[in-house]
């Protein structure tokens, strides 16, 4: 395959010593730190491509993601001289035009969905230069395309979309996407320009998207390096990508360039001039270390735009230090200024619980006057930027104080546990002690967390206390009822082969203690018989369940209609059915005679059918459900009828009398 890549060593060399003896423009200084990425090390490094393959793709997109480079970079070529293969003449008429136009810029819009969120390549937040994409569509707009993205996301997206008016992103660029095939989707901010169809709203989505690229390098520590024609660098279009890494066969943006007389090179000159008249704010999250209102202007005696409550979650431009140390500071939808020095980067605020009942003092003095009391295990909130004299200040329940971090522990004091198996309580923190009292396996204790001592903990059981190792106690229930699915065989020990200890039923209520686990194999208890079993066998909720057949039914020898008539059940039969045999809608059922077959759950009822019930007065019961029916039967006042409960139509229920069966209102019977 090499020998039909194209050599691009000697077009190089002369480009750059027609770079270097010409003028050129101003370009940002180049980070100290590391070099712009090429072709050569993306193509050759260990990545997981799956991760950066989009999950739906058809023959063609699995084909092109296959696609190999056409063109490889020359190795000789430094990081620094690939920066100069933009246009060597200064800028050109069209981006000075843009310039003199003096554009506004818009705010970049966040519309994020729900993307999936993958990392970089280098991790979270680290990419390493942008793909310039156009979206190949002349009669789409910037929001008919998002839509698109949105409803076909698992094929394609990318970051943002960008047209002479709008800059809106639809992904946080902290996470990679899937819009310039395998290689490069690991490494890139990506972005589509929006087709406009006058060469005014042109160079207005230029302007807008070459600044949006500027942006991105300047938010990533990034500088600009066209890799457009030598495949260093980080800022490519999908073209460089598809020439120098492959797995895509794109070649936009250049040919839309074109149409306009513009080319990539001139974009990237244009990027370049962005970037270099560009502050990028840096926005960092701190947390007020106590209540503070911001002001309108970086001055103390500017009027305040809103208060901001202690420990609140702020965001902060370090970019934006003025000569008196002010920031600009967001908070609540609002801009202000604050000096750096009343926030934390830090959380300020932490949930703490009384190790033991305390008393709070006024001021961080062990000599100062007592507050108020906090309980024992009680929630309180510390401020950890308060740090005076190794005190802290102490808010519980409204009143606030101060009082030495040591008297608090970071999670409940009181614990609720429970008994893993029998244990004996001891009198002490040592083994040596005496039993003060016995618990039963599963009963439920109180553990307090600041006692420690030796590795023994004090327990609590309904006032009782005594001492035990944590180790015997766990922070679940311990023991759970379970029903057996089916009749099975437990057996007496860990395993398989061991010998049967008992057999219980379809449907038996056990209780299985969650922390014998065992090669799969839990501890069972039946009525005071212990034996062993795996969990699959066992059901959380009740196994069979007593239904009554609504009508005369036939129950099926498989779960399915075309199987043979197992047996046939008249209407109100009590049957039992196995919650857990499911199976093509159907359950197994087993009637009060012993048969069994399958049959769908809707044709039972949870409550009894057939009620029985008295005739008021004389009546005619009716052979359909309406007055206009025939008589089927007369019944004298005072007879004895079967009315079945699921059979209400047109607010009649079917009645039957001496075997007869008709239809009347429920009304004209009594209990």
């Amino acid at each position: 395959m090499k020998n039909k890549r194209k050599r691009i060593t000697t077009i190089l060399g002369l480009t750059l010593i027609a770079t270097i003896s010409l003028s050129t423009p101003v370009l940002a200084e180049e980070s100290p730190s590391s070099s712009p990425i090429d072709a050569e090390t993306i193509i050759n490094n260990d990545t997981n491509e799956s991760v950066y393959t989009p999950e739906i793709q058809t023959k063609e997109e699995k084909k092109e993601a296959k696609t190999k480079p056409t063109e490889e970079i020359n190795p000789a070529i430094s990081a620094k001289s690939a920066r100069l293969f933009s246009s060597s003449k200064g800028l050109s008429a069209a981006n000075q035009y843009i310039i003199n136009q003096n554009y506004t810029t818009p705010v970049i819009e966040k519309q994020i969905k729900n993307f999936d969120q993958f990392v970089y390549k280098d991790g979270y937040g680290k990419p390493k230069g942008f793909v310039v994409h156009e979206t190949a569509n002349d009669n789409s707009t910037i929001t008919s395309e998002i839509n698109y993205m949105t409803n076909n996301w698992q094929n394609a997206f990318v970051h943002t979309f960008v047209d002479s008016s709008r800059i809106i992103q639809i992904h946080p660029t902290e996470y990679a996407v899937w819009g310039a095939g395998p290689k490069a989707n690991p490494y890139f901010v990506q972005a589509e320009l929006v087709r406009e169809k006058t060469k005014e709203k042109f160079y207005k989505s230029i302007n807008n998207d070459a600044y949006y690229v500027a942006y991105n390098l300047k938010q990533y520590g990034l500088v600009p390096v066209n890799a457009h024609n030598t495949g260093v660098g980080t800022v490519w279009s999908h073209d460089s990508v598809s020439r120098y890494l492959g797995g895509t066969n794109h070649s936009d943006p250049v040919g839309y360039f074109a149409k306009w007389g513009y080319t990539f090179n001139e974009f990237f000159d244009l990027v370049n001039y962005k970037y270099n008249e560009l502050t990028v704010p840096v926005n960092k999250t701190y947390y007020a270390k106590s209540a503070i209102s911001l002001r309108t202007t970086a001055d103390w005696s500017s009027n305040i735009i809103i208060n901001i409550p202690e420990g609140a979650t702020v965001t902060i431009d370090e970019n934006s230090m003025t000569e008196d140390g002010f920031y600009k500071v967001s908070y609540g939808g609002k801009t202000g200024w604050m000096k750096l020095t009343y926030f934390s980067k830090q959380p300020v605020l932490q949930t703490y619980y009384a190790a033991s009942d305390l008393n709070l003092r006024k001021s961080a003095s062990w000599d100062s006057a007592i507050v108020g009391n906090v309980p024992t295990n009680a929630k309180v909130t510390i401020n950890n930027s308060t740090n005076s004299n190794n005190f802290y200040k102490v808010t519980y329940n409204g009143m606030t104080g101060w009082m030495k971090l040591s008297y608090f522990a970071n999670k409940p004091v009181l614990e609720d546990v429970y008994a893993k198996s029998a244990i004996n309580l001891r009198s002490a923190a040592s083994w040596d002690s005496s039993i003060a009292f016995s618990i039963k396996e599963g009963d439920k204790a109180t553990l307090n967390n600041a006692t420690s001592k030796d590795g023994f903990y004090q327990i609590t059981v309904n006032g009782k206390i005594g001492w035990m190792k944590d180790s015997y106690f766990s922070k679940q229930p311990v023991l759970e009822d379970v029903y057996a699915k089916s009749a099975i065989n437990l057996r007496s020990a860990a395993s398989w082969d061991s010998s049967i200890a008992f057999s219980i039923k379809e449907g038996d209520k056990a209780t299985l203690n969650n922390t014998t686990a065992k090669d799969g194999f839990y501890k069972i208890t039946v009525n005071g018989k212990v034996g062993w079993m795996k969990d699959s066998y066992f059901s959380k909720q009740p196994v069979l369940e007593t239904l009554y057949a609504s009508s005369q039914l036939n129950l099926r020898s498989k779960p399915d209609w075309n199987s043979s008539i197992s047996a046939t059940i008249p209407v109100n039969t009590q049957v039992k059915l196995n919650n857990t045999t499911l199976n093509n809608g159907f359950y197994q059922v087993t009637a009060s005679n012993g048969k069994v077959g399958w049959m769908k759950r809707s044709y039972f009822s949870t409550s009894s059918v057939l009620e029985t019930l008295y005739a008021g007065s004389n009546i005619n019961l009716r052979q359909s459900p309406t007055w206009d029916s025939p008589v089927v039967v007369s019944i004298p006042k005072g007879a004895k009828v079967a009315l079945n409960n699921t059979t209400l139509t047109n607010d009649f229920y079917q009645i039957t009398y001496n075997g007869k069966t008709g239809w009347m209102k429920r009304g004209y019977f009594v209990k």
